[in-house]
């Protein structure tokens, strides 16, 4: 194999490895991206669902939390 093939494909080796090494870092952070937004969504869901216990909590006369305010010990 001439010296001019060898240089040229080991060249294009290491190109090839560099992008690919570039591909593999560029999913990885979209995963990374996808995966705090959907804490992100987590979060946001039961902080939702914590207000609306919080807020129905309120209105019940039986509730824990409405006997312990009004009982004291």
């Amino acid at each position: 194999m001439p010296l001019l093939q060898v240089v040229a494909s080991s060249s294009s080796t290491r190109l090839w490895r560099e992008l690919a090494g570039e591909i593999i870092l560029t999913l990885g952070e979209a995963f990374e991206i996808a995966y705090q937004m959907a804490l992100k969504e987590k979060a946001e869901t039961e902080a939702e669902k914590f207000d609306k216990m919080c807020l129905s909590d309120g209105d019940d006369a039986n509730s824990v939390s409405s006997k312990a305010s009004s009982n004291p010990a």
